[in-house]
């Protein structure tokens, strides 16, 4: 009786122990441009770009080893759209993306500026430009360091 008790308590365990969480896939990320004028939306958004238009264009704020897009990422584009203040900032979070089932799960880090700061009155449109390893996701969506989903890209 108590063998079986030990029997069952080690299966219990052996479930729920910590490899009982392993099954999320993390995919790679790159930075190509942050906080570049590299988008002209109107409200916060994540596109797709074509590859081989990134390659001949000098991004903003990168370096020329940065350009070298390989064929097996696909160059995502995250946006905060038109801000009107200077103080808004897109950062990304981690170099790893959690790929859960068929979503991609951008981590980002979203600032704003404080309530009440001196800011400059100009227009914004702060921006990442990823690449972003391909593989077997349907759906994109950029969550900030909170947890909010801040955008979202159906492929």
């Amino acid at each position: 009786m108590y063998r079986h008790l030990l029997i069952l308590s080690l299966t219990l365990s052996a479930c729920t122990g910590p490899d009982a969480n392993r099954h999320t896939k993390e995919m790679n990320l790159r930075v190509l441009a942050a906080n570049a004028p590299c988008a002209k939306a109107e409200k916060a958004s994540i596109v797709e770009v074509d590859a081989s238009q990134v390659l001949s264009a000098r991004l903003p704020n990168s370096t020329p080893a940065d350009n070298t897009v390989l064929k097996n990422e696909r160059v995502l584009i995250i946006s905060m759209g038109m801000r009107p203040t200077a103080g808004y900032l897109l950062n990304l979070a981690s170099a790893r993306a959690p790929l859960n089932g068929p979503v991609l799960n951008i981590p980002i880090v979203w600032r704003e500026p404080a309530a009440g700061s001196m800011v400059a009155q100009v227009i914004t449109q702060p921006c990442l430009m990823l690449a972003v390893e391909k593989g077997e996701y349907s759906e994109v969506r950029a969550m900030d360091q909170n947890g909010v989903e801040r955008a979202r890209l159906a492929l």
